[in-house]
């Protein structure tokens, strides 16, 4: 068992959190200072690839079976959102193909992940929303079709999105497809922010990938942990079994805490460079009406900080939970109300208080400023951000139900 893995000799032996921040804060300076080429060319450089590459991000979630460091999911976060603090699309484009180690290695056969976990590293956007077809073959299937919004895949090893069946209406299948399967269309950049995330569309054009690449009947956003998550047990870890909500919903949103943060830096370096506009003409950081909104920013922020901490302990919580009962859908659900809580923290101050206060010059087109604005204006018309709302129904149904059935 993984005895084909072939591991990229600059990345450390071993990793710790400590260590991967220190990295990640490092790598950062660089992903800043590239944060304006890497809008314009819709993804970051093969340079700073090859820096999270040696720094072992791509490993981050990587189980320890397929010689990963096996980072907890909100360790990975704590990462990824210091990337982001430095500049949000390339966070995106690396965190979205990165995380979904996890998926891959708890949803797939030891059969496919032997073969999805052989090379140098693995990452693959996953998109939900089905599209083109599965049509059955020997051996395997084709696929036709093409998919939008792959988030990363300008570095990805794979693709992971979900297909109808051509000959089963209505039935979507989720399936992983190697890099040589695919075509990556040139068609990202024209978004309002996010243009540096490398969200590009594929390709597939009759396409055959192996059978024990497509998970039959078995959707991302449904997936049940007692009876769909084979990684759990090859692995030895409750988090390779988890669900996808929460899963998703910490990840998007830590991304989007990473830029408010940045945002607020932003703010902090104009406060005593800058003057008010009316008399007496003092320093910002000497100006009541400034104090109150840079302290209702940071009070905001740090509570979205402390929030989105929780839910990563609400998420451990639930797997230590699963090893006793299957992993609780409410649990899931509660893991993404409250990341969801957090970014309703971070919007407010960015919205409210930063954004409406830093000044028109601030914002000029290129600032660091604007591109954030962007970036996170971008992110709140996500999907993700869209479904806050009927999740606390969902929470209230699924944990009265689970508590009906267990009388």
């Amino acid at each position: 068992m993984g005895s084909t893995i072939v591991l990229n000799e600059k990345r450390p032996s071993s990793l710790t959190l400590d260590e991967a921040l220190d990295s990640a804060r490092r790598i950062g300076e660089q992903v800043l200072a590239e944060a304006e080429l890497t809008e314009r060319n819709s993804r970051h450089s093969p340079e700073l690839h090859q820096a999270f590459l040696d720094a072992g991000f791509y490993h981050l979630l990587r189980p320890r079976t397929w010689g990963g460091y096996e980072f907890s999911l909100p360790d990975f976060l704590r990462v990824m959102r210091e990337i982001a603090r430095a500049d949000m699309g390339t966070a995106w484009c690396l965190t979205l193909a990165s995380g979904h180690n996890l998926q891959v290695a708890s949803y797939w056969s030891e059969q496919a992940q032997q073969q999805l976990f052989a090379g140098d590293y693995f990452a693959a956007p996953m998109t939900s929303a089905p599209a083109g077809t599965l049509t059955r073959v020997d051996g395997g299937f084709l696929v036709d079709g093409v998919h939008r919004y792959a988030s990363g895949v300008p570095y990805a090893t794979h693709f992971s999105g979900h297909s109808f069946h051509d000959d089963r209406p209505g039935v979507i299948s989720n399936f992983i497809a190697p890099r040589d399967s695919y075509e990556i269309l040139d068609d990202w950049g024209g978004t309002l922010g996010l243009r540096g995330s490398g969200s590009n569309s594929v390709r597939f054009d009759k396409a055959f990938i192996p059978q024990e690449f497509v998970l039959e009947g078995v959707s991302q956003l449904a997936i049940d942990p007692a009876t769909q998550a084979p990684g759990r047990a090859l692995h030895g870890n409750p988090m390779y079994g988890a669900p996808g909500i929460g899963f998703f919903s910490l990840e998007l949103n830590s991304l989007a805490l990473g830029a408010a943060l940045a945002l607020f830096d932003e703010y902090d370096a104009q406060m005593t460079v800058r003057k008010t506009i009316n008399p007496p003409f003092v320093l910002r950081s000497e100006d009541t009406f400034f104090q109150w909104r840079y302290g209702q920013a940071r009070a905001k922020l740090d509570a979205a900080v402390g929030t989105m901490d929780h839910a990563g302990q609400l998420f451990d919580q639930a797997l230590v939970d699963s090893t006793s009962a299957p992993y609780s859908r409410a649990a899931d659900v509660r893991v993404a109300m409250a990341a969801g809580q957090s970014a309703q923290l971070l919007w407010t101050a960015v919205n409210e208080h930063l954004f409406k206060t830093i000044g028109s010059s601030a914002v000029v087109a290129g600032s660091r400023s604007e591109r954030i604005w962007r970036d996170l204006s971008q992110w709140w018309s996500h999907l993700n951000t869209a479904l806050m709302d009927p999740v606390f129904a969902l929470y209230t149904q699924t944990h009265f139900n689970e508590l009906n059935a267990g009388q």
